[in-house]
């Protein structure tokens, strides 16, 4: 019977082998989309980090002010940026606000290498945010503290790690008030980085959203009302609402920040949209 069943499978051995190639990707196929399945699902399992309910998204562009050059310009455009976030502050149905460089779900980001002075290179994502983002996104810090008026004039740049990045580099060591020092630029008469100082710790800052893979992030202090050396004017105001508000206040907001910076475009989105 065996030989048999040989003989027949020989006498059509084209026709099987194109049915095993099919079967083979199919399999392949299958397997890919299993993986894919698995690895959304896992990272959804993951916290987000933030809560984006009730909070706008204002994309600041300043246009050709925006590459104001020389200390007066740039003064001028930090000015006009207080007035900006003093204003949003202040207008009916706004509860907080914050200046950041990205926030959630926006397309952009800033992923770099992170050159410590002990020879290693550990890739992180980047942010720059001001003292009220825990406020707007009700960031999750599980140790430390976020942000504030106590990092003031310190010779070292402020900043927040996530647990994945602080594992990365202090391994078991708490790391809340460690110092980050760079390494040193190997071109000659570059000025040297200033340490970077941790203050704080999160659980997560997943920018891209419930599906997107847990990366190394730090966040960097920046004020502007500081330094001018020091901060990096925001590039999105993110303004938590109160509930129950309409679009009415959009139409509010643009029309007042409008006015007090005329040659900037401003774009307002839910979040959540």
């Amino acid at each position: 019977m065996m030989s048999h069943l040989f003989r027949l499978m020989w006498n059509r051995k084209r026709q099987n082998v194109l049915l095993f190639i099919e079967l083979f990707f199919a399999f392949l196929v299958a397997t890919a989309a299993a993986v894919i399945v698995v690895h959304f699902v896992n990272n959804a399992r993951h916290p987000l980090g933030f809560d984006a309910t009730r909070v706008w998204s204002i994309e600041i562009n300043r246009g050709r002010a925006g590459a104001a050059d020389g200390e007066a310009a740039k003064e001028h455009e930090r000015a006009i940026m207080r007035d900006v976030m003093r204003e949003l502050g202040a207008m009916p149905g706004v509860e907080a606000v914050s200046g950041a460089f990205t926030g959630p779900y926006r397309w952009y980001s800033w992923t770099t290498s992170l050159n410590l002075e002990d020879g290693r290179s550990i890739y992180q994502s980047v942010n720059h945010a001001d003292d009220r983002f825990r406020d707007v996104l009700d960031v999750d810090v599980i140790a430390g503290r976020w942000f504030s008026r106590d990092d003031d004039g310190a010779n070292t740049q402020a900043v927040v790690v996530n647990e994945r990045l602080a594992r990365q580099i202090f391994g078991a060591a708490d790391p809340v008030g460690q110092v980050i020092r760079p390494r040193p630029s190997q071109e000659p008469g570059a000025a040297g980085e200033t340490p970077l100082r941790v203050v704080g710790v999160i659980r997560d800052f997943r920018q891209f959203g419930e599906l997107s893979t847990p990366d190394s992030v730090m966040i960097y202090r920046d004020a502007i009302d500081g330094p001018i050396a020091s901060v990096r004017l925001p590039d999105v105001a993110l303004v938590r609402v109160a509930p129950g508000t309409t679009a009415d206040l959009e139409e509010r907001i643009l029309k007042r920040l409008g006015a007090i910076a005329p040659g900037w475009t401003l774009t307002i989105e839910p979040v959540e949209a």
